[in-house]
């Protein structure tokens, strides 16, 4: 019996200090110097913004970015199994405000994906 709780015991002790370890290595990423390619993704993604209103809808959906200039972006509107159901490149501009006509879809859920060559963000839209 004690034979067993040593080795419990034992195995706590590694096991936690192994925890110890894997915590200075993630605090090591995040404090990365300037000069890092991984340094201002971070960033960049922070800038960036995206609003997609009225959610439910009953078809005609606004969409607001910000912080997308220079940049060419790609919309997408996917339904749930997949299918591409509207795409189109956007204008490069620092706001971007667009208006989708989803009012001849079937109910229910759909995904808007954008993309940028370094950022992707995808959000969830109900058309009842």
């Amino acid at each position: 019996m004690k034979k067993k709780l040593l080795l419990i015991l034992t195995c706590f002790l590694l096991c936690s200090e192994g925890f110890a370890q894997s915590d200075s290595a993630v605090n090591l990423t995040k404090n990365q110097q300037p000069g890092s390619p991984f340094a201002n993704r971070a960033d960049d993604n922070e800038k960036k913004s995206v609003s997609v209103y009225p959610n439910p809808s009953t078809g005609l959906v606004y969409l607001t970015l910000n912080g997308f200039k220079g940049k060419r972006t790609e919309l997408r509107v996917v339904n749930v199994i997949g299918n591409v159901i509207h795409r189109e490149v956007l204008n490069d501009g620092e706001t971007i405000k667009k208006e989708l006509d989803l009012s001849k879809l079937a109910s229910g859920l759909y995904y808007i994906k954008l993309q940028t060559d370094d950022y992707s963000e995808i959000k969830k839209i109900i058309i009842n």
